[in-house]
């Protein structure tokens, strides 16, 4: 298992919107080949600030699988 992390720094005051485009973008990673599961973790410190954490199967799921993807 490979676990991706990702820090999110959305531009102030957007956070509302970005969490709404993200309940469509989660659709996509989850349904990429090699996907195992996901979270996305506000900042209690930091309000437009996300940790986004993504299990893959393989490297190459997430490498090849996701991001070569259209």
């Amino acid at each position: 298992m490979i676990l991706e992390v990702a820090i999110l720094n959305i531009k102030q005051g957007r956070s509302d919107e970005f969490e709404k485009s993200f309940e469509k973008a989660q659709l996509i990673i989850s349904s990429t080949e090699g996907y195992i599961s996901h979270e996305l973790k506000k900042c209690i410190e930091e309000i437009d600030k996300y940790i986004f954490l993504v299990e893959w199967e393989t490297i190459e799921a997430h490498e090849i699988g996701f991001r070569k993807s259209n």
